[in-house]
């Protein structure tokens, strides 16, 4: 039976982050709890045994009627559907959260299964992937503050995030008729969530928003790390401590937190940063075990790597190609808002332009390209792409530079 820890990782894709759903509160739990005991690694995702008990607690559930509460819970979940789209792929998911719930009553506890859909977004992830513990998200009690964690947390390293304001309400599961007022949304949506992220886990936000004329039409969102937290367990004397590190010595080397909190107290950080680096090279070499037990005799016995020329000019060779990969990754995350942003914006011109307008320009462009290319290979795709191209133009869309330079202007 799985012990419920809330330090737990979770890990998701960034493509299902930014998927269109809409969960309660209580089934925001039920999938983080899952998704925290899943092992990234793995190929395919297990079944998943909970005490139901414990299941209640975390969840949220209290009272006389608790047993049927909680059932109807599941039931509700289980009719629930994500909307995952690929811009890569061009390619959009429809899928259910969640298979099966099993009570064995008797025995007293209950076994989730997932769609295997889901395995894509959860695990074997290499690239557009976020990670965060359980415990700064567990306390939220606004699903809308879950979901914007979720979207801050992916921008934490570039600390600005922004969205279009109708895409912003797409995401988050608000439909059309819902906060049609801004000041609503504002007060219903941002300002708690801002409130809750702050008093309750590892990121802060204050956001601005971007008008046109009066009209509110997009979200600014500036990221910050939240080091005084007093609602996070493990955030104890955070001025004296380097929380990054703290981290990583849990999350990745496997320390307990008071192990970790014993290393940076031990010696210097660049000294630990070597009795790190020691340990990594061995694991990496499939030298080491159990990373746990070796990283804490590896500290207390205060042993290094031998560091040569060639090693010194290779971690500098590392550290420009983290920098350059942190760049690149920025501007593809850019890149995807900017694509969603132009989408976004043609569709609404379609909506705006009549039925005969469109087929008139379609067919212009149909001319122009079979003009152009004699082989039909290609010809949808270039069509395509040309209509495209043309309903950009008359929406007045920027090129990606131009929009680029608005945003980090704003």
């Amino acid at each position: 039976m799985k012990k419920l820890i809330t330090n737990q990782l979770i890990v998701k894709s960034n493509n299902l982050i930014e998927a269109s759903y809409r969960l309660t509160t209580q089934e925001q739990r039920i999938i983080l709890l899952v998704a925290s005991m899943m092992r990234p690694e793995d190929e395919d995702f297990q079944e998943y045994y909970i005490e139901i008990q414990s299941f209640m607690d975390f969840i949220g559930v209290s009272g006389h009627s608790k047993y049927k509460e909680i059932k109807e819970i599941t039931k509700k979940l289980r009719e629930r559907t994500i909307v995952i789209k690929n811009l890569q792929e061009n390619s959009e998911t429809q899928v259910g959260w969640v298979s099966s719930f099993k009570y064995y009553n008797r025995e007293g506890y209950i076994k989730i299964r997932l769609d295997p859909e889901l395995i894509p977004y959860f695990l074997k992830l290499k690239e557009r992937f976020t990670q965060y513990q359980l415990k700064n998200v567990i306390k939220l009690k606004s699903s809308y503050s879950i979901r914007l964690y979720e979207l801050l947390k992916q921008y934490e390293k570039v600390k600005e995030r922004y969205f279009e304001l109708p895409t912003l309400k797409r995401i988050l599961g608000i439909k059309p008729e819902e906060y049609k007022l801004y000041g609503d949304f504002n007060r219903k949506v941002l300002k708690k969530a801002k409130e809750e992220l702050k008093e309750k886990t590892d990121l802060k936000f204050s956001y601005k928003e971007k008008k046109d004329a009066r009209k509110v039409i997009g979200i600014y969102f500036f990221i910050k790390l939240n080091l005084k937290n007093p609602e996070t367990p493990e955030a104890v004397e955070t001025d004296s401590l380097n929380l990054d590190l703290y981290l990583k010595l849990q999350n990745y080397f496997c320390l307990s937190p008071e192990q970790a909190k014993e290393a940076i107290k031990l010696r210097p950080e660049a000294e630990l940063q070597e009795n790190l680096a020691y340990v990594e090279k061995k694991y990496k070499q499939g030298e080491v075990e159990s990373i746990g037990p070796y990283t804490w005799k590896i500290i207390k016995e205060n042993i290094k790597p031998q560091t040569s020329m060639f090693d010194i000019e290779k971690q500098k060779q590392k550290a420009e190609a983290l920098k350059k990969e942190t760049e690149k990754q920025r501007r593809q995350n850019l890149e995807i808002d900017y694509q969603k942003f132009k989408l976004e914006k043609i569709e609404e011109l379609k909506k705006s332009l009549p039925g005969t307008k469109l087929k008139e320009i379609e067919a212009i462009i149909k001319e122009e390209i079979e003009a152009k290319q004699n082989k039909k290979i290609g010809q949808k795709m270039f069509i395509r792409l040309g209509i495209e191209k043309r309903l950009a133009q008359m929406a007045g869309i920027p090129c990606f530079a131009e929009w680029q330079t608005q945003i980090e202007k704003n």
